[in-house]
């Protein structure tokens, strides 16, 4: 897929959600409830009408009956809320005609229409052309017109931002020391084993971010994202945890697995205020950015007494260091810091 192809369908789901996995539709919260109160409603069971309310949701902003219900099948085979970020980029890369688990659930949702074909969205000469074409492909809004300029415009800063380059470098090695424990810092590049269809190297920003939350809380230097791979490998014979062109699913943080191999437990999905309430109380915390896992550990009572909150360890894309807030933080990763799992001994 080409640069521009990918610009313009970013561009589109930025306009739709943000990249915010449990959006729900802005004008139905008064009546369903906030993105939190919506998205727990429909994880327990408690509301049921999920399917056919007529609401948008997630990163695509998925609204209609059939698709809607194809998305929560699939999060309930996988376990995992239906605000889960993996598990909606797996079942939008289905909805493109990429293969993989999701395409179970799904086929592909592109068809031609107002004159654009899937050829228009994948031989865009721009982003911006790349963006209309697949505004009207895959998401067929009722009204386009008030929306596309910023469709366009995302686009070519996705474009302008990422194409052609790489990521930043990085040395690694070293550790950060919170006073009782000793994270040390990974980089995937300097594991060369498998990791599903894939490499730790290519695709193992969840288990190198895990491997230095566990060898540092756990005191234990053999813990590495080989020896993490390894066990995932033995707990999941289906390679569930791992989903071509995408990546680590949540199954690589989830507290069976972890309480099995490592005897701590994992408060999965925690909102941002607990994960920095446990960072205060010195707990790690595994962190997200967009496609991106992180290692967030908490920072000396050196640091604290300099105001900073947290210390982000990154695998890959450089963006180490201590911060104070997460809208810092917000400034140098991509996207938004999310937390999806705290880990306590």
């Amino acid at each position: 897929m080409s640069d521009n192809a990918i610009a313009g369908l970013l561009g589109n789901i930025f306009q739709e959600s943000g990249f915010i996995a449990n959006n729900l539709e802005n004008s139905k919260e008064g009546l369903l409830g906030s993105d939190a109160e919506y998205t727990a409603k429909v994880d327990d069971g408690s509301y049921k009408n999920f399917a056919n309310d007529g609401a948008g949701y997630g990163i695509a902003q998925w609204t209609s009956p059939g698709r809607k219900q194809a998305l929560l099948n699939y999060a309930k085979s996988k376990g995992v809320s239906i605000g889960d970020e993996n598990m909606q980029i797996e079942f939008l890369l289905a909805e493109l005609g990429i293969h993989n688990s999701a395409s179970a659930f799904t086929g592909s949702q592109l068809s031609s229409y107002k004159g654009y074909d899937i050829d228009s969205w994948k031989n865009a000469k721009s982003p911006e052309e790349a963006a209309e074409a697949f505004c009207w492909l895959f998401e067929k809004p009722s009204d386009a017109s008030s929306g596309m300029s910023s469709r366009k415009n995302k686009a070519k800063e996705v474009y302008e931002r990422y194409s052609g380059k790489t990521r930043p470098s990085t040395s690694g090695g070293g550790s950060v020391s919170s006073g009782k424990y000793n994270f040390p810092h990974y980089l995937q590049e300097n594991y060369s084993g498998s990791y599903g269809s894939a490499t730790i190297a290519s695709d193992g920003c969840g288990p190198t971010s895990l491997a230095m939350i566990l060898s540092g809380l756990k005191g234990d230097s053999s813990i590495t994202p080989a020896s993490f791979v390894e066990n995932l490998k033995q707990y999941y014979p289906d390679g569930r945890y791992h989903v071509s062109g995408v990546g680590s699913t949540g199954d690589i943080y989830n507290s069976s697995f972890l309480s099995k191999y490592y005897g701590v437990s994992t408060q999965m999905y925690p909102t941002e205020s607990q994960a920095l309430q446990a960072l205060e109380q010195g707990y790690p915390v595994l962190g997200h950015e967009n496609g991106h896992f992180l290692a967030v550990v908490p920072v000396s009572d050196e640091l604290k007494a300099q105001g900073y909150k947290f210390y982000i360890l990154d695998s890959y894309r450089g963006h180490d260091g201590a911060y104070k807030s997460v809208a810092d933080a917000n400034k140098v990763v991509d996207g938004q810091l999310t937390f999806r799992a705290i880990i306590r001994p």
